[in-house]
Order: structure tokens, then sequence, then C-alpha cells
């Protein structure tokens, strides 16, 4: 069992279809996977999930995952900018995975 999420770990990168698990998933998809990044060490998945637990995380029903900079937003794959739209939404996390997060980042 530990060897295969190993695996699943390492072979989880930040990708568009990563970023909908969180922004669109359910809040037990949305766990495990950033449960995976956190735990990957990927450095490209460090804005994202600090996006995440400050409240900065944006997304529609669908299109991009957005973040929030400065009060400009950009995409949270490529960092492109993105104009603001009238169907996004704060993606919101509960209390369990803020202090999850908060640990990951800090380590």
């Amino acid at each position: 069992m530990t060897a295969l999420l190993t695996a699943v770990v390492l072979a989880l990168a930040l990708d568009a279809s990563t970023l909908d698990k969180i922004a669109r998933g359910s809040q037990a998809e949305r766990a495990g996977t950033v449960s995976a990044l956190a735990a990957a060490g990927d450095a490209a998945a460090a804005p994202l999930l600090r996006a995440l637990v400050e409240g900065r995380l944006y997304a529609g029903p669908e299109g991009p995952v957005l973040i929030e900079e400065g009060g400009t937003l950009r995409d949270a794959l490529t960092g492109a900018p993105a104009a603001p739209r009238d169907d996004l939404e704060k993606v919101v996390i509960n209390n369990r995975m803020r202090r999850s997060l908060d640990r990951a980042l800090a380590a």
C-alpha cells in the first residue's frame, strides 16, 4: 500500500486535472489531491496551495482556475493574466484542510 501511495504522489503533478479536483471536486477529492500535492513537495504547487489557504483561489463552473494577486487575476496553471468573470467563486476549504496546508507550507 505504501508503494502504491508513493507512486501516486510521484505521478501527481500540477496540471489542469489536478487543479479541477482542487477547485471543483468534492471535499474528499479536494483533501486527497491537496494532501498528495503537499506530500510530493512540488515547488510549482506552492503558490497554488498558498493561494488556497489564503482565500485567493477562484473558479467558475468551467474554465481556468484563477489566483488573485494584488487585485488582478492570473491563471493558476499558466500565470497568464485573466479577466474577471461573473461566475467566479472563491474556492472554500475547511479548517482541517487549512491547518494541514499551513503545516505543509511551513515545512
